[in-house]
């Protein structure tokens, strides 16, 4: 099962279905995040969800590359375990130790930077779990004034940040000068907020 735009290369070679199609155990599902040209943003939250609920479908990889976002997921008889580690937790006093705050607006989500052998470190915890997901869009600025920006999906992609417990933890680490100003947004996912 894959999204629009990946089903084309693979239609040749393996049978494929749309990624909201039943899944039947032995399926993979295989999702470009970022393709909203393709993919409407509510039937891929939509599915992202259904997939987040269900413990016989594991995730198997993901995959970032120039801010496109891939992920893989199995369904199984519920007896195979994901060789993908669960999002670590942290309690909030361990946390407050490790490197400096950053702001972020989101009420959900505590964020903290640190620099170490050459790369950004940043440290997105969940404070209370949201009713949405999000992805994470960090903008850095060196000395030199070089700027970057990145984001990538919470959990990259694999685990919503819906999905996990509070005190959960993403990691992420990026090549870089130092920074001398950070920007961090916890960027809601379109389509992503439970409807009630």
């Amino acid at each position: 099962l894959a999204s629009a735009r990946l089903r084309n290369h693979f239609i040749y070679n393996n049978p494929t279905k749309n990624y909201a199609s039943v899944r039947k155990k032995g399926d993979y599902s295989v999702l470009v995040l970022d393709d909203q040209l393709m993919d409407p943003p509510e039937m891929l939250e939509s599915t992202r969800r259904e997939i987040a609920a269900d413990p016989k479908i594991i995730p198997v990889a993901a995959v970032s590359e120039a801010n496109r976002h891939f992920v893989m997921f199995k369904v199984t008889d519920g007896t195979e375990k994901s060789a993908v580690p669960r999002l670590q937790t942290v309690s909030a006093a361990e946390f407050a130790g490790i490197g400096l705050p950053v702001p972020v607006e989101d009420p959900c989500f505590k964020v903290r930077y640190l620099y170490r052998n050459d790369r950004h470190v940043f440290l997105i915890r969940i404070e209370k779990t949201p009713d949405h997901d999000v992805d994470i869009m960090v903008e850095t600025e060196a000395a030199s004034g070089e700027k970057k920006a990145f984001y990538e999906p919470f959990g990259k992609g694999l685990y919503p940040a819906y999905s996990c417990p509070e005190g959960t933890l993403v990691m992420i680490e990026k090549p870089g000068l130092p920074a001398v100003n950070i920007r961090v947004i916890c960027d809601e996912r379109k389509a992503s907020r439970f409807k009630r």
